[in-house]
Order: structure tokens, then sequence, then C-alpha cells
């Protein structure tokens, strides 16, 4: 499961503004913790939206991603910074004084034992950082799709278009499936479809995760201004 070239090049252009406030006030946390430089690892850091700001801001970046045509937008985005295809359960970290991980990228199923593949990511974040250092990450949470079960939306920008279709599941897994559109020539139009499956997490069994890997933990309804929609919630992890 990975975005691939048509729906990375949709995230670019159509979904950027999360990402956009966000990293502003995650730096306003970095910065109130006096993490004001040094490198920051970016996980499932998209088409380098963050990167780049967090560069603008004086920081040095690593991303990761899994997706190449997501990392091939970052490299163009954010120049400055490093960036590797993996996946980030996969990846091995370089040592860094913040571990960010914007926009629901902890979400992702890839097996399905979910839970042990966020303590074993929980267990290496803890291992890159240094005392005091911080983890900045946001999740989606069962409930996510409100009274609508499934819930189908049809979505358009000026060149593409997307039908999505979600469907959460009693086991607290959610389909998202996708069928997208999007122009490649005046009159061409390209029709691929993907589907994303998530593992969604309640924000107590979550934190407490994190607590075991040996963090203090806060749960965040918003990065600062920007206010969290219905069934996302944040965490600043705090290694001890």
């Amino acid at each position: 499961m990975s975005y691939e070239e048509d729906l990375a090049y949709i995230h670019h252009t159509g979904f950027a503004n999360f990402v956009e406030q966000a990293t502003p006030e995650i730096i306003a946390l970095l910065q109130s913790a006096g993490i004001q430089d040094g490198l920051i690892l970016d996980l499932a850091c998209g088409s380098g939206i963050s990167s780049k700001i967090l560069i603008q801001s004086g920081y040095s970046v690593h991303g990761i991603d899994i997706s190449p045509h997501f990392i091939n937008l970052a490299q163009k985005m954010a120049p400055r910074a490093t960036f590797q295809i993996k996946s980030l359960y996969d990846a091995e970290f370089p040592k860094a004084n913040a571990v960010l991980c914007i926009s629901e990228g902890l979400n992702y199923l890839f097996d399905e034992n979910a839970e042990q593949q966020l303590k074993n990511v929980f267990k290496k974040i803890h291992a890159t950082l240094p005392k005091n250092g911080l983890f900045i990450c946001d999740i989606i949470e069962p409930g996510v799709n409100g009274a609508v079960n499934p819930s189908r939306t049809f979505i358009e920008g000026l060149d593409w278009t997307i039908h999505l279709e979600k469907e959460e599941y009693k086991s607290g897994k959610m389909e998202r499936r996708m069928t997208i559109f999007r122009q490649i020539a005046e009159d061409t139009w390209r029709r691929s479809e993907e589907t994303h499956r998530v593992q969604l997490y309640k924000s107590t069994t979550f934190a407490n995760m994190l607590r075991k890997a040996g963090f203090a933990v806060r749960i965040m309804r918003g990065y600062g201004d920007l206010r969290f929609r219905l069934g996302h919630v944040g965490f600043i992890a705090r290694k001890t």
C-alpha cells in the first residue's frame, strides 16, 4: 500500500493545507522545549511540505516515506533535506533532536500485528532521541466516520477528481477505497484505483503504548491554533 503517482500528486496539490498549518505550530512546540536547531526526523514525510518549512526555520531534516512518488516530490520541495524511500517500520533512524509524524502516518497498516509494529517504532524513536527529546505525532481514532458508515465523498480539483469511500469495521480497521481521475493532457484523463487500510487507535491506548516505551505523554486536540477535526488526535511525547 503506497501513494502511487497520481494520488501523490493530488495529495500534494489538493490536500497540503493541514501540513502547511500544522508545521509552524509544531515548530513553536519544539522551540518552547528548547529544540532550536539540529536534525529533525520527519516520518511519513509525504511530498516534503513539512520538511521544507523545517529547513526554512533553521533545522536539518531527514525524511522517510514508503512512496517513491512522494520522495520525488519531496526532493524538489526541500532539496537541502535528505530523504529515504522506506517503510518507517523497517527503516533505521539517525540520531535526531526530535521526531515528527504528521497527518496520520502511524495509522497505516502493513500487516495484521499493528500494535507490535507500533511498539517497535516507538522503541526505535526512543533510542534515536536524546533525553528530553520530543516525538510529536497525530492519529485517527475509532468513530472518525461519524454516524455515516460507510461514507462516500466526491472531491475535485482543477485537474483531478476522486471518488472516496471510507468504511470502518468493528475490528478497529478502516478502508479507504479511491477511484482517481487525473488530467494528463488537454483531452486525456487517466484513471487509477487505490485502497488504503488503516488501524484506528483510541487515544488512551496509543498514549499508554508511548508511556511503556519510556515517554512522558500529553494528548492534544490540535497543534496550537489549528484544531483537529472529528476523530483526530495529537500527542507530544518527551523522552524521559
